[in-house]
């Protein structure tokens, strides 16, 4: 069960972690915040540390091959040299990336992966103190929502070998329905700034506010400028989710079950009707072997024995609830699929 504490001021020209650490317990630290404000900084920063004091190997993780290409060019500049310059006790240290693998003082420090290639790397041994997520929530809309989270899922599975290995997530503030979130049990409110956590899951996520300090450096920065007033002012200036309009509930009302659809890769919703009949609840279908009988698929490969694909009239229904407003919905995310399933079903028939 997710709980939160709410963060309505910060200090600093960047942003500080040293709470968000302070949870020894978790084992999955995240960053949500303003760009610039130094988040990866400073998780670029524990891994080194960990690497030169503890001999603890780090992991970088990025979504794509070509992504992790961007991080090795120049043997790594734009991904070390900002820590190795400004950290004096790193000054006197040497880094590099040589065929994805990091090395620090010519020794070998960890590696640069894709997360989208995760079974490359299955059986490998790694004594990780650190893996690193950068930008884990996408700035662009996903093809395959589902796809990222069991990706991710399945890289932790594969590289982490020792129980007390951390995780870093680091992101813009940009979807709040996205599916990492999703995976891990936080359901964040945009402008509702401070640590969202799931003990269960060994998860605190901060929401950051932006300090006054960094308020005043943003504005008279160039970017801040042209993009002030654009599609990009959410997530680089004003650090607040974009979010389509839907209804969230915290609990479901007297209803029965009304049908389970699902779509592809894990993405699953099951609709109830609420007593009345004049609401629907809209909810994660985490069991795929439940009421087979009453199980729809939008794609005609899904369809078989106990999935029965769904005709334009269903589609059509599906559409006009959301239409009418007579849909609440268990999360952001769980919004996201309805949405994606059904207006691109109605598109393709």
């Amino acid at each position: 069960m997710q709980k939160f504490i709410p963060v309505t001021k910060a200090i600093g020209q960047h942003i500080n972690l040293d709470r968000l650490f302070s949870f020894d317990w978790a084992q999955i630290f995240g960053v949500i915040g303003a760009r610039g404000y130094g988040k990866t900084f400073a998780f670029k920063r524990k891994c080194v540390k960990s690497f030169l004091y503890e001999n603890k190997k780090f992991i970088i993780l990025r979504d794509t091959t070509a992504s992790c290409e961007e991080l090795e060019a120049q043997n790594g500049f734009k991904t070390f040299n900002d820590i190795f310059s400004i950290v004096p006790a790193f000054k006197n240290h040497t880094y590099g990336i040589e065929n994805h693998s990091i090395l620090i003082d010519e020794k070998y420090a960890g590696e640069i992966m894709p997360l989208s290639t995760y079974y490359k790397y299955k059986g490998n041994a790694y004594d990780a103190g650190w893996i690193l997520f950068d930008e884990f929530i996408e700035e662009s809309v996903q093809a395959y929502r589902g796809n990222r989270a069991r990706q991710f899922a399945n890289t932790l599975e594969t590289i982490i070998r020792d129980k007390k290995t951390r995780v870093g997530l680091t992101a813009n503030a940009l979807d709040s329905g996205n599916d990492i979130l999703e995976l891990l049990g936080i359901h964040i409110k945009s402008g509702q700034y401070g640590f969202y956590i799931n003990k269960e899951k060994k998860v605190v996520i901060y929401y950051a506010p932006n300090s006054p300090e960094f308020e005043k450096r943003k504005a008279n920065s160039l970017s801040t400028i042209i993009t002030q007033g654009s599609v990009l002012d959410a997530s680089m200036n004003k650090n607040i989710f974009e979010t389509e309009g839907c209804e969230i509930f915290e609990r479901r009302g007297p209803c029965s079950i009304f049908g389970i659809y699902y779509n592809n890769d894990n993405e699953c919703f099951r609709l109830y009707q609420g007593t009345g009949g004049d609401i629907y609840y809209v909810c994660k279908d985490i069991n795929a072997n439940s009421c087979n009988y009453l199980r729809y698929v939008f794609n005609p490969k899904q369809a078989g024995k106990n999935r029965i694909l769904l005709d334009n009239s269903a589609r059509a229904f599906l559409k006009r609830l959301l239409q009418l407003g007579k849909v609440k919905f268990e999360s952001q995310f769980i919004f996201g699929v309805f949405c994606s399933v059904v207006n691109n079903t109605m598109k393709k028939n």
